[in-house]
C-alpha cells in the first residue's frame, strides 16, 4: 500500500513512499533512484543556506557568500535533474521513453 505524498513531494510531482517490506517494480525502483538524485542537491542547497545564515550571524560575509553560491548551484542542478525526470515516462510494460516535446533547458 502506498503512503500519501507530502505536500512538497506532491508539489514537485514526486511519487509517494512505500510501506516497509513492500517490493517495488524495477521501473519504480529506477524512478525512486532518480527522485533521490533530485533530493540530494536540494538537501545540499538547504544545508548551504543554513551555513550561510550562521556565517552571517558570526559576521563572516566571505564564507556566507561562498555558501550562497553553493546553494544556488545546487538548486540549479536539482532543477535540471527534476526537468529530466519529469520528461521520462514509462508505459505499462515498463518500457521507458522521453516525453515528446520535453526539454531539459
Amino acid at each position: 500500500m502506498r503512503r500519501s505524498r507530502s505536500a512538497r513531494d506532491e508539489a514537485l510531482g514526486r511519487p509517494a513512499g512505500r510501506e516497509p517490506g513492500e517490493r517495488a517494480a524495477p521501473v519504480e525502483r529506477v524512478e525512486a533512484a532518480l527522485w533521490q538524485s533530485v533530493r540530494a542537491p536540494e538537501e545540499n542547497a538547504e544545508f548551504a543556506r543554513k551555513l550561510a545564515g550562521r556565517a552571517r550571524v558570526q559576521n563572516v560575509e566571505r564564507a556566507a557568500g561562498r555558501f550562497d553560491r553553493r546553494a544556488t548551484s545546487a538548486d540549479e542542478h536539482a532543477s535540471v535533474i527534476r526537468r529530466l525526470v519529469l520528461g521520462i515516462v514509462a508505459d505499462e510494460e515498463g518500457d521507458v521513453s522521453w516525453r515528446a516535446g520535453s526539454r531539459i533547458s
